[in-house]
């Protein structure tokens, strides 16, 4: 029987509090001074048509921020969105029909008009899938593997390296610890 702390895969590990922090550290590196502001989670996005909001995991934003009926707790206008993922999902292929379902979150923040990239940084594996919207009803997907890439967010012009967004996390203990 698993150990209940041997869930490290789960939204509370401390490898999803490490991948957020770099996350924040690389975007705000890049957006400092610029036209961008990243936010930790925390911050809602408002989804008017859906008539409810959610936390993504990192929000970018461009300019100042606008607010659903004023207010202060319903952003409308991120343009880059990151969801760290808390698990793997068997047999996924990104490149399968039903990739824009993967997320119910996804699905509904692409219809955002201001949205231009929605980034799933999985924290099991160092693997990240960037959609980024190629034409206003057409998202393109570009998938990076292993410490040695680099994403380049088209957005921000931000690069950053999966051996720095992934540092502190060692993949090794957490397959050990699953395998508890």
């Amino acid at each position: 029987m698993a150990h209940p702390s041997s869930s490290v895969m789960h939204h509370n590990s401390i490898y999803y509090a490490r991948i957020v922090r770099n996350l924040m550290r690389l975007l705000e590196a890049s957006c400092n001074d610029s036209f961008y502001e990243a936010l930790p989670r925390g911050g809602q996005v408002w989804l008017p048509e859906a008539n409810w909001g959610v936390y993504p995991d990192v929000t970018v934003i461009a300019g100042q921020p606008l607010f659903h009926e004023g207010y202060a707790n319903r952003l409308t206008n991120p343009c880059l969105l990151f969801e760290v993922l808390s698990e793997p999902t068997e047999g996924y292929d990104p490149t399968d029909e039903a990739m824009l379902e993967r997320s119910s979150n996804f699905s509904a923040c692409r219809h955002i008009p201001y949205l231009q990239e929605y980034v799933f940084v999985h924290q099991h594996e160092a693997k990240v899938e960037q959609f980024y919207r190629a034409t206003d009803d057409l998202w393109e997907v570009s998938l990076y593997k292993g410490l040695e890439a680099v994403v380049e967010l088209n957005l921000t012009d931000t690069r950053m390296s999966l051996a720095d967004l992934y540092h502190g996390v060692a993949f090794d203990s957490l397959d050990q610890l699953a395998g508890l």
